[in-house]
């Protein structure tokens, strides 16, 4: 894949459903911030159970990734939404450097994060809803009143 990507693009996962202002918002803030890889996080973290877990500081770094999440969560963690701007190089580069062997994209991150590399993320403040299973579908229904 990495072949045929030559610039800037958003990567997203198909199990959830956001607003679509998220994808302009995680574009303008790579942009602007000039990093590697910048990923979408949830302050909602108890409506997606199987996404990672992570904290952010004020400029936006990274700084813990928790892959597979653990059950009980510390109040500022945040929920990884599995969207993610990035330049081609960038990207498939650290998918290169720490191939996850078909678990996905998280597992990689982890292992980037814990060698040092900086990995930068926001938090994005609407709500969103996961279609990969029944019981977090209903969740997610519920907490959004529909």
């Amino acid at each position: 894949m990495d072949g045929h990507i030559h610039g800037p693009f958003i990567g997203a996962a198909g199990d959830i459903i956001v607003s679509a202002s998220l994808y302009e918002e995680a574009a303008q803030i790579y942009e602007r911030a000039k990093v590697d890889i910048i990923i979408a996080f949830s302050p909602y973290v108890n409506e997606v159970k199987t996404h990672a877990v992570g904290k952010i500081d004020r400029e936006g770094r990274i700084t813990t990734y928790q892959w597979p999440p653990s059950e009980a969560l510390e109040s500022d963690c945040l929920r990884d939404m599995n969207i993610y701007a990035s330049c081609g190089q960038s990207f498939f580069e650290i998918l290169r450097e720490y191939p996850a062997l078909g678990q996905g994209q998280e597992l990689a991150f982890k292992h980037a994060l814990t060698d040092g590399r900086p990995l930068f993320g926001f938090s994005h403040k609407m709500r969103w809803i996961h279609l990969a299973n029944a019981v977090d579908l209903q969740k997610s229904a519920r907490e959004i009143g529909i």
